[in-house]
């Protein structure tokens, strides 16, 4: 049994308003809060509603664009997927990776996560943390890592050489930034909360890369100097300052 991931430094745990957030995640949403015939929301022509629970996946409007969700027959997130400028290549990429699944109507507790998504990116301070992910199948290290990536609260950043420290490996800030680049469930993962050094944003291997990163900070309202050895993310133009190496 792997050992429980270490926190990160200085993330809190959830409380208050996110915690009624997270329990009405758990306990699904009435079926009328994201409804098929509610034009704009859902983005596939979903009419088979869910025997029971089956796998599925959707497209769905949020306020950056549509993004994607699958989701397994335990209940589980599949895989989530952040805005592609091209709706029909997203898409293909939900058939290529879910062709077991079905687009079906969303059973009630994923019409839950997909309003809370769509609520984080307008800016809500979600930490989606008990949103269970099916990634047992993936490998050791990575899971590791984002399971302490889940722990950054809204609006903090952290570096890549911080999350090895906290595992207990200072020297894997590397594996740490290829581990959140195979990230397949953000932003429920937020790998866009951690930075590579010297205020460099680090890559991004969702659709829109950096850029995404970016905004997506932005929206979560993150501060532009979270430590004292870390410089601004931005110009005063909103240009990036990026150093591609997670060191």
């Amino acid at each position: 049994m792997e050992p429980p991931a270490p926190g990160v430094p200085g993330a809190t745990p959830r409380g208050g308003a996110q915690a009624a957030s997270g329990d009405a995640g758990r306990q699904g949403l009435p079926a009328q809060a994201l409804s098929p015939a509610e034009p704009g929301e859902l983005r596939e022509p979903v009419d088979r509603p869910c025997a029971g629970l089956r796998a599925g996946w959707v497209l769905f409007e949020t306020p950056v664009g549509v993004c994607a969700l699958a989701w397994t027959a335990d209940g589980r997130l599949a895989a989530c997927r952040l805005p592609d400028d091209d709706e029909e290549r997203l898409r293909q990429h939900m058939r290529q990776r879910h062709g077991d699944a079905e687009q079906v109507l969303p059973p009630a507790v994923v019409r839950g996560w997909i309003t809370r998504l769509r609520a984080v990116m307008a800016g809500a301070a979600d930490t989606l943390a008990d949103v269970p992910l099916a990634d047992e199948a993936l490998p050791p290290f990575h899971r590791r890592v984002w399971a302490l990536a889940r722990q950054i609260p809204p609006g903090q950043t952290r570096h890549y050489a911080e999350l090895a420290l906290a595992l207990g490996e200072p020297g894997a800030a590397r594996a740490v930034g290829q581990a959140l680049g195979a990230n397949p469930f953000a932003p429920v993962v937020p790998c866009h909360r951690v930075l590579a050094a010297r205020a460099g944003a680090g890559g991004f291997s969702a659709p829109g890369g950096t850029r995404t990163k970016l905004r997506l900070l932005e929206l979560e309202g993150a501060a532009l100097t979270p430590h004292p050895d870390q410089g601004g993310l931005f110009t005063d133009n909103r240009g990036l300052h990026d150093r591609p190496d997670p060191d």
